[in-house]
């Protein structure tokens, strides 16, 4: 099992330091926005093996709206690799998603960030309704707490 090591945030007039779990703002303790870490299986090898088609799919899945109702294009790049397989970034004030592909062997990784637990699933459910995985696993955090756990 792995122990965390601290990093410290501040010092005492002893010139010690504080250990972070003392020195944070607990306002922000709840976390600060939602990551999911994804996996999907028995994907079509034609809807993994092409930047083209999953800079679409990016673009789909990160697309938001703003307060007045109108639709917010993500950022998105997207790299090919020879003979198949894509890595790509789709960025927003809202989200960011990465995926990387191995067509191959019908499997995609991806995380999604989002501001909140609804928005970062909703992303999930545009990605899985256009890539049709046959499985889909999903590790969820809330990202800043991890401060507050004894082992990483």
């Amino acid at each position: 099992m792995a122990t965390a090591t601290p990093a410290y945030a501040g010092q005492t007039d002893q010139n010690r330091r504080v250990a972070p779990s003392r020195a944070i703002n607990r306002s922000y303790a709840s976390g600060y926005s939602s990551h999911l870490v994804v996996e999907m299986w028995n994907t079509p090898f034609q809807s993994l093996a092409d930047a083209g088609h999953i800079g679409k799919i990016l673009s789909r899945a990160g697309t938001t709206m703003d307060h007045l109702g109108n639709s917010k294009q993500p950022e998105v790049h997207v790299y090919q690799f020879n003979p198949y397989g894509v890595s790509g970034t789709a960025s927003s004030e809202q989200a960011h998603i990465l995926i990387h592909t191995w067509p191959e062997k019908s499997f995609a990784a991806i995380d999604i960030f989002a501001k909140d637990n609804n928005s970062a699933h909703a992303v999930l459910e545009r990605l899985k309704s256009r890539l049709k995985p046959g499985l889909c696993n999903v590790i969820e955090m809330t990202r800043g707490r991890l401060l507050q756990m004894e082992d990483t």
